[in-house]
């Protein structure tokens, strides 16, 4: 697996034209990214799958070139529910909640990995003891390969990334610049990670951008930052994580 050098998160593209959707992720891929991360909730998928067997057609990558991340969420971890019933609703069109052993749903993994679904398997936002309950399981396997958590310069979680390291599993930091799109979450006691004075500092003492550092750091650090794009001048800025040298104090 060879998934940590970066690559391109498509949350927020749910809210913006399908047509934009595939603009998207074509032009990402004319500039460098060979890794999408998505998910069914993100409603997406079928425009990001498309715009990738159009760059396969022209000649432009190799489906061997692609790495694709897709997610199982909250909501549907029963493991007899991998295909339609995504949301299984009772007779008065409620939608039922379970709570679901996490190995059980891992055992379905496992399938979709033998099956030919997935050809690695990992997980997203999970701790350290979530992750051991999945290491420590009886009959283990497929260890997950990947751990998808929000880590930047605000959140560096360097004592899951140390775990991850020592199990060989690589992390993956979604929200690379800061969590920028949900105001509700930040700390009022923070600025926005992209305005910090001390990033701003960093930046224009190495004549760089604002996002390069962030991604730099992480890609150093031994984690594949995921920054997210929907317009085409964000490429540009985060497709070459480390351009320039950042110094050891920075």
């Amino acid at each position: 697996l060879n998934s940590s050098a970066g690559g391109i998160g498509h949350l927020f593209l749910n809210q913006v034209a399908k047509s934009e959707v595939q603009e998207a992720v074509m032009r990402a891929i004319d500039v460098g990214y060979r890794h999408f991360d998505s998910a069914y909730l993100y409603l997406n998928e079928e425009e990001i799958g498309r715009a990738i067997r159009k760059k396969i057609a022209d000649g432009s990558v190799k489906r061997e070139d692609i790495f694709y991340t897709s997610k199982v969420w909250g909501t549907f971890l029963r493991p007899e529910l991998p295909g339609e019933e995504l949301f299984p609703k009772d007779e008065h069109g409620e939608l039922i909640f379970h709570t679901v052993d996490l190995c059980a749903t891992w055992e379905a993994m496992d399938k979709c990995k033998d099956s030919g679904l997935a050809k690695s398997i990992g997980v997203p936002n999970f701790n350290r003891k979530q992750r051991e309950r999945i290491l420590d399981k009886p009959g283990l396997k497929y260890k997950p390969v990947c751990n998808q958590v929000e880590c930047h310069p605000y959140l560096n979680q360097s004592k899951l990334l140390g775990f991850c390291k020592s199990q060989d599993i690589v992390l993956t930091a979604y929200a690379a610049l800061g969590s920028n799109s949900g105001k509700e979450w930040l700390s009022k006691n923070n600025p926005v990670l992209l305005e910090d004075p001390v990033l701003s500092a960093i930046a224009a003492r190495h004549r760089r951008t604002q996002p390069r550092w962030p991604c730099a750091t992480s890609c150093s650090g031994g984690w594949g930052p995921w920054p997210r794009a929907s317009m085409r001048r964000e490429f540009g800025r985060t497709s070459r994580y480390t351009g320039g040298l950042w110094a050891a104090g920075d």
